[in-house]
């Protein structure tokens, strides 16, 4: 039986794949690893380097797909997934320690899920997250509670002192380890709704049907910021109204079935909301003006905008968003098109 299934989603990252795939071989000898490399339709060599590997490394496997996003390789990855433990790697990263003893303490602990505090490197400076300073094992109410606070901390947020190191639950999949039993008996996914938010949703799915979370201050995990990565550009996203239409009703059911009472779902609505007005028209200033002034017209579906004026989103979208109230949509993308000349 393989211990665990290491996923890693890749995309035009060949030049990064030897590393992360020796920082996985390299540190995890003592147990039988399956490392599943989805190559998410990449346009460069990156699919030819994956396959030269698993002539060096018996336990890789390739699967190659058309490009669809993170999520939709995670999900093939999952699927093709043969191991008790499944984790991810994301292409550009690298994994520091083994998994063995972050197994014990899941087996030890009878935990669905592992989280442990991962490491961060920029330009070559590595330091510690520091987001999880305890080691510490949550039970049913308590990874509910978590999971509702991260789909929306400004409405589940606890009043309570004793109860605000829930908070620091980190969103992100890849410094998580979590029991295949687990995922299958739950029948968790990832959603390709809009770009980015895969991590954010399995983890609140997750925590939302967890019965018991082992967080802990080690790590295995070294997170790459990297500015040219695709989570960190900006390109339009086509269909955004419609996919994030999608995304609120998913996050509305969900928070729903988590026990969210109506003063807290009509909160977490008109949140999700603004959000969507500040990113479907942020998306919509990436296209030609002509286009533009088309695709930015849908937010008068929300009616008067001044309403979400309470919501904290930043001076500059704050001011965007009274100019897309008053129908001075050429104001706001002038103003944007300077400040990215600028920036």
């Amino acid at each position: 039986m393989i211990d665990i299934t290491v996923i890693l989603p890749l995309f035009n990252g060949g030049q990064y794949l030897r590393d992360a795939v020796l920082s996985v071989e390299e540190s995890n000898s003592d147990i039988s690893i399956e490392l599943l490399i989805v190559d998410d339709g990449s346009t460069d060599n990156s699919l030819s380097v994956a396959q030269a590997l698993t002539k060096e490394y018996s336990n890789i496997v390739v699967l190659s797909k058309q490009n669809g996003g993170i999520a939709s390789a995670r999900e093939l990855g999952l699927k093709n997934s043969n191991g008790r433990y499944i984790t991810f790697l994301d292409q550009d990263d690298r994994v520091i320690s083994g998994y063995s003893s972050f197994i014990r303490q899941m087996e030890d602990k009878q935990a669905d899920i592992l989280m442990s505090d991962p490491f961060y490197s920029r330009h070559g400076n590595v330091q510690k997250s520091n987001t999880i300073k305890e080691d510490r094992l949550y039970e049913k109410e308590d990874c509910l509670n978590m999971g509702r606070m991260l789909f929306c901390p400004e409405v589940f947020t606890p009043v309570d002192a004793e109860k605000r190191h829930l908070i620091s639950v980190t969103s992100t999949v890849w410094n998580c380890i979590f029991s295949k039993q687990f995922i299958v008996n739950n029948n968790l996914h990832f959603q390709s709704n809009v770009r980015f938010e895969d991590d954010w949703i399995f983890i609140g799915q997750s925590l939302g049907c967890c019965s018991r979370l082992m967080v802990t201050s080690y790590s295995f995990y070294c997170w790459t910021i990297n500015n040219d990565s695709e989570s960190h550009s900006t390109k339009y996203v086509q269909d955004m109204f419609t996919k994030r239409k999608r995304h609120k009703e998913l996050l509305m059911n969900l928070v729903s079935n988590m026990g969210a009472n109506e003063s807290q779902l009509q909160g977490f609505e008109h949140i999700l909301d603004a959000q969507t007005i500040i990113i479907c028209g942020k998306n919509a200033m990436l296209l030609p003006l002509k286009n533009y002034r088309e695709e930015i017209k849908q937010l008068k579906s929300f009616g008067d905008l001044r309403k979400y004026s309470d919501f904290k989103v930043g001076k500059l979208s704050s001011f965007y968003l009274s100019l897309w109230n008053l129908g001075w949509y050429g104001s706001s993308y002038v103003l944007n098109r300077i400040i990215r000349s600028i920036g």
